[in-house]
């Protein structure tokens, strides 16, 4: 593997190039996490073990039929 500061570069120029996509490195990092003593979080969590739940889930069935399909299925093929 080739560590970023060892790359080799792709062009001189480069270093004079004004970003266009990104207006500053701080968007590259996801938003701090949910605090676990929030509303969001008991709701999202009461959600994960509703719709995981071996028996009685509130999941549909095309729910259950995707998560079989993507789960007995290998990665690679």
């Amino acid at each position: 593997m080739i560590r970023f500061e060892s790359a080799p570069i792709a062009s001189h120029q480069l270093g004079d190039v004004v970003p266009f996509a990104l207006k500053d490195s701080s968007q590259l990092f996801p938003p701090e996490p949910t605090p676990l003593t929030s509303d969001d979080y008991t709701r999202d969590y009461n959600e994960v073990k509703a719709l995981g739940r071996a028996t009685d889930s509130s999941r549909t069935q095309e729910q259950t039929d995707l998560a079989r399909f993507y789960f007995l299925r290998p990665i690679a093929e």
